[in-house]
C-alpha cells in the first residue's frame, strides 16, 4: 500500500499528516473547499459523514484534501458542538464502512490501533488488550465496565467487535483533541462560518429549573449537555427518567438531547417516547453510584427527593 492510498484510508493518521503536506496548495482550492463545507454541512445537520471509496489516486488526493479542509474549518472555529459532531459522524462512518477481519489478518488494525498506543495479542477468537488502554478508550457504556471485564495478567479480553469499538472510540477522542490556535486564518475561519450560517435554527428548551433545583447528579449531566458532550446511555437514560419524572415535556426533553453531538431525532424521540410509555421509575442513589454517575453525598436514597430535602432545609 503506497503513501497516498494509506493517508486516504486513514486521514486522521500520523501517515495522513505526512502526505497533505506534500499537497498544501490544494487547501485553498475553490472546487475542494466547497465539496468540504458541503460535507461540513451535512455532518453538522445530519450526523453523517460520507467516505468515498476510490481506486483513483486523484481522487484519492482530493479526498484526503477534503478532509483536511474540513478541519481547518473545524480548528479555526473552536466550537465543542462542531467539533464534537464532527468527531462522532466520522468515527462512526469508519466504523461502519471500513474496519473489517480482513484488516486484522493483513496488519492494518495492529498498526491503526499502534496511533493510539494500543496494542493486543490473539487469544484464539479474542483478543487481549492492556488495561491501560483499555480504560483510557473504553467507550460510557456498562458493557465495558470494568467490574464485568474478564481480565488475565493485566490484560482485558475483547471480541472483535469490541476492539472495533475501542478502536472508534480512540478514532474519536483524536478528533475531539484538535489543538487551539493563537491566530485564526481568516480563509478557513470564514468558510467555517459560512456553513453555521446555513444549519436551521433550534428553539431552545421551555425548562426552567432554578439554581439548586435539581440534585448534583443531574446537573452535571445537564451540564455536560449545555457543553455539548456525549453522554453514556445509562447518563442519558437516567436523566430522561428524571427528567420525565419532573414532569418535563417530550418537545423540551426532545431539545435538551439536541445538543449532544451524535443526536438524531429519529433515535431520540424512539427512546424518550418509550421512557414515557412505561414510565420507568428514578435509579436509586446506590444505582447512580454503581454506573458512575453519583458526584456527592447528599443524604438521599434516589435523586427525585431532592426538592423535598432542599425544602427541608430552609
Amino acid at each position: 500500500m503506497d503513501s497516498l492510498e494509506l493517508a486516504y484510508r486513514y486521514p486522521f493518521s500520523s501517515y495522513a499528516r505526512k502526505e497533505i503536506e506534500s499537497h498544501v496548495p490544494l487547501l485553498k482550492n475553490d472546487f475542494l473547499g466547497a465539496e468540504a463545507k458541503k460535507r461540513l454541512l451535512n455532518v453538522l445537520v445530519n450526523g453523517e459523514y460520507p467516505i468515498k471509496r476510490s481506486d483513483s489516486a486523484e481522487t484519492r488526493k482530493e479526498e484526503l484534501v477534503i478532509y483536511a479542509i474540513i478541519r481547518m474549518m473545524i480548528t479555526n472555529l473552536a466550537n465543542s458542538y462542531v467539533t464534537g459532531r464532527f468527531a462522532i459522524s466520522f468515527s462512526k462512518s469508519f466504523y461502519n464502512r471500513v474496519i473489517s477481519p480482513k484488516q486484522e489478518i493483513d496488519g492494518e488494525l495492529r498498526m491503526l490501533l499502534s496511533e493510539f498506543g494500543i496494542s493486543y495479542e490473539k487469544d484464539g477468537g479474542n483478543y487481549l488488550v492492556d488495561v491501560h488502554s483499555f480504560v483510557k478508550y473504553a467507550p460510557q457504556s456498562i458493557d465495558y465496565n470494568m467490574l464485568y471485564r474478564e481480565v488475565r495478567e493485566g490484560k482485558a479480553r475483547l471480541s472483535f467487535d469490541e476492539l472495533k469499538r475501542l478502536l472508534q472510540e480512540a478514532i474519536t477522542r483524536h478528533l475531539l483533541s484538535i489543538p487551539k490556535t493563537e491566530t485564526k486564518d481568516m480563509h478557513f475561519s470564514s468558510m467555517g462560518n459560512s456553513v453555521l450560517s446555513q444549519i436551521p435554527k433550534k428553539e431552545n428548551a421551555r425548562v426552567s429549573f432554578r439554581e439548586g433545583d435539581n440534585p448534583p447528579c443531574v446537573e452535571k449531566l445537564l451540564e455536560e449537555m449545555r457543553q455539548h458532550r456525549n453522554l453514556g446511555h445509562y447518563a442519558r437514560w437516567s436523566l430522561a427518567v428524571y427528567l420525565m419524572n419532573r414532569s418535563v415535556e417530550y418537545d423540551d426533553m426532545l431539545r435538551i438531547f439536541s445538543n449532544s453531538p451524535d443526536y438524531s431525532e429519529r433515535i431520540a424521540g424512539y427512546q424518550i417516547k418509550h421512557i414515557i410509555e412505561h414510565k420507568y421509575s428514578m435509579p436509586s442513589c446506590e444505582k447512580m453510584r454503581l454506573y458512575g454517575l453519583c458526584v456527592a453525598q447528599c443524604g438521599i436514597v434516589n435523586p427525585l427527593q431532592w426538592g423535598g430535602k432542599r425544602n427541608a432545609g430552609k
